[in-house]
Order: structure tokens, then sequence, then C-alpha cells
């Protein structure tokens, strides 16, 4: 479930008039991101050209989750795109493929990454630049770690530059929620509201700290530890909620029966030990 971002203003304990409503939203998002809730974003693919090299990211991005290009170079034709989509997607997924319109499953990332389209037909770039770039894709993405020959860099204006000169390239990354109007939308889970609403108010009386007015430096600390402990709280409850049973009962029974293997930890019963100089 989500809310407007609305919530959080609900909750600001600040002197009416005396703040700018576009730094609160910034500062809300800024404490979101810091939070590191996944559930928070959204999941989108973008299809880019490059041009000599290059081709500008989305606005919005906050995460990349993968860099991706067609082996044969371009992307299939719209009429391929939709026979592929009307053979590999069930009718409740059709809806959202639907309203993306030309190039339908690409565009959407939950169905392209698991589609055979995308196995078949794709390969992953390498990040070239990962020790100064690493922090703007997600731990999980698979181009930290690609051998592949191709490679691109990425620089902090949103520029992205590949080794290929020219050819199309897909982009699946995380961005800030919206709702159908357009404004920010966040998971509705109380202690993740309040947080940011601390967060906020911490962030008003920094502002105010530098200013040197009296008081705010006393204010500024005690909203700011409100907010690490709240937001720290909403991250447990998120991760709690996100946990598989199922994943951590098979990892420990897979590792209980190698714990019981006598081939595995036993198998240098019989041999010569040599101490390490």
């Amino acid at each position: 479930m989500y809310t407007s971002i609305e919530a959080v203003f609900s909750r600001l304990a600040l002197p009416h008039g005396e703040y700018d409503e576009g730094d609160v939203i910034e500062w809300i998002m800024q404490g979101l991101d810091m939070t590191n809730i996944r559930t928070a974003y959204e999941r989108e693919m973008a299809v880019l050209s490059i041009e000599n090299h290059k081709a500008k990211l989305p606005p919005g991005i906050v995460q990349i989750e993968i860099v991706a290009a067609p082996t044969y170079g371009s992307l299939a034709t719209p009429e391929e795109v939709a026979e592929m989509t009307d053979c590999q997607i069930d009718y409740i997924n059709k809806q959202h493929v639907d309203r993306i319109q030309e190039y339908g499953i690409i565009n959407n990332y939950n169905l392209f990454i698991r589609s055979e389209f995308y196995r078949n037909n794709f390969y992953v770039l390498r990040l070239a630049n990962r020790p100064l770039m690493g922090k703007f894709h997600c731990s999980t993405c698979p181009n930290l770690h690609s051998n592949c020959d191709v490679e691109y860099t990425l620089n902090t204006q949103g520029i992205l530059t590949t080794s290929f000169e020219s050819g199309d390239i897909c982009v699946g990354y995380l961005k800030h929620a919206t709702g159908e109007d357009g404004q920010f939308i966040i998971p509705d889970e109380e202690n993740l509201i309040q947080g940011l609403a601390y967060f906020a108010m911490a962030k008003y009386w920094e502002v105010r700290y530098n200013m040197k007015d009296e008081g705010a430096e006393r204010r500024y600390v005690s909203y700011l530890s409100k907010a690490q402990n709240m937001l720290a709280k909403a991250r447990g409850i998120q991760i709690s909620r996100n946990f598989n049973f199922k994943d951590y009962s098979d990892i420990v029974y897979k590792h209980i029966k190698w714990a019981n293997s006598y081939t595995i930890f036993n198998k240098h019963k019989y041999s010569t030990w040599t101490r390490a100089k």
C-alpha cells in the first residue's frame, strides 16, 4: 500500500510560512533514498539510441538495474515485438504492456527481464568506470560483474558512453514512485512516514543552525536522532516482510547436509598436515 507524500507534510512541526515546500520534498526524498527501501521505487525500462557513442539517461533515475544491448545491434521491429508479446505474456500482464505502446514488453522491466526474448537476444554490457559509478547501480546489477568485451561509462551529467558507435540499448532502472497525478508516493508505513518527517525537520533546523539561529543546533540533533531511529525501524519492518522463510530453510538445510557429510568434513582425516610458514 502507498500513500501520497502529503502524509509526511501533515506531520511536520515547522513554523508555517517559514519553509520552502520544494526544499522539504527534496529532503523527504533524500531521507527515503538513505533508507533504501526498495518498494519505495518503481521499476522502468528505457530504450535508448546510441549516436556517436553517447546517449542521455532518462531523468529521475535513482539506481540502474541493468544495461543490455541487442545481439544484432538494433531492436526488433514493433511488429516482431507485438508477435513475441502475444506469445509470451498472460492476459493479466497484457494490460500493462498495452498501455506502454510501441515497444510493449521491452518497456516493462518485470516482463522483459523474464522473457525468452531477452535471454536469447540481448547481452549485458560491462561497466568500465565501476570505482566511480558503482554507487549509481544497484548492488545486484549484472553490469558490475559482466566480463563482456563491450563496455560503457557514465558521467555525473547522466551521459552514457558506449564502446560501439551506434545502436540501441535497454536500461532498466529504479525511479521514485509517483501517482496518477504525478505526485510522489511512498509506502504507507507509519514509522517511515514519521521518520521522513523528522528527517525533513532535522534538515530545516540544520539550515537554521548554519545561519547561527539560537537553539537550532539542539533541535537539529534531536530530530536527526529521532529520524535515524524511526527510519531504521521502518527498514527493519520492510526486511522482515520480504523475508522468505522457504529460501532461508533451504539454505540452512543445505549447510546442515554439508556438515553431516563425511566426505566434506573428514576428507583430511588421514592426510599429513603441514604448518604454514
